[in-house]
């Protein structure tokens, strides 16, 4: 589970490291402050990071124009990021309008792992799923966050890489790249799915959530309390997550 990676915070034992934008005093206090009986996570400016620093787990969070990521460049890292763009697989994502969430092994020390949580300035909320690898996201109706892209990477290879198998979206995300850019698409195609899961829900509601030629997902559950989350893939295969 994705959850289980998110090991700054919940981790025991295993030591973390959450970077700072340089200048954000407050921020960094806040930090200090949040974690000072945690003798496993410590926090560091991003200038000042060391060799031995870039080597723990790490955790990038906040707004990407405060961050310089020189450390990133020319990494072998699933997702691609720049000032202006953001990259995973064939989708690019202009930066400014654009956040994203995702965990992928540390290129300086595969044992450890690094967790980007970084939005544009354009953004007015962020947003955070447990249960995939990554998720992309714009601001949607009433400034709520919509999400574009989320799934997982293939974990075959040592640094993970962006599969065609394992995402899903809108179906309409590629017919609005221009120029090599995707902008942030419309909202996802929705499927109805009510049927395709009848016999499984009884008299629970199944929720769409998206639909693309890769496969389906929606959810169970009326309200708040929502699950299991379920996935086909495009060779039938299914996928439950629940909490």
């Amino acid at each position: 589970m994705h959850m289980a990676r998110y090991f700054t915070y919940e981790n025991k034992s295993l030591s973390g490291l959450i970077v700072c934008p340089d200048g954000q005093t407050e921020r960094y206090q806040k930090y200090l402050d949040r974690y000072k009986e945690s003798k496993a996570t410590r926090v560091k400016y991003e200038s000042a990071l060391t060799e031995a620093d870039l080597e723990m787990n790490l955790v990038i969070q906040g707004r990407l124009s405060q961050f310089r990521l020189d450390f990133l460049k020319d990494k072998p890292i699933p997702i691609t990021v720049a000032p202006d763009l953001i990259r995973i697989g064939e989708f690019e994502f202009p930066a400014a309008h654009t956040g994203f969430c995702a965990c992928f092994p540390n290129p300086y020390n595969p044992e450890k792992y690094m967790y980007l949580k970084l939005r544009g300035d354009s953004l007015k909320s962020g947003h955070f799923e447990n249960y995939v690898d990554y998720v992309f996201y714009r601001d949607g109706p009433d400034d709520q966050p919509e999400v574009l892209l989320h799934g997982f990477f293939d974990h075959a290879t040592e640094n993970w890489d962006f599969s065609n198998r394992l995402y899903c979206g809108s179906e309409a995300v590629k017919m609005f790249c221009k120029d090599g850019i995707c902008p942030a698409p419309p909202e996802p195609t929705v499927g109805s799915l009510m049927g395709l899961v009848a016999g499984l829900a009884g008299e629970t509601p199944a929720i769409p959530v998206a639909a693309n030629p890769n496969g389906r997902s929606w959810t169970l559950g009326r309200q708040s309390c929502r699950f299991p989350s379920i996935l086909t893939g495009r060779d039938g295969t299914g996928y439950i997550a629940w909490e």
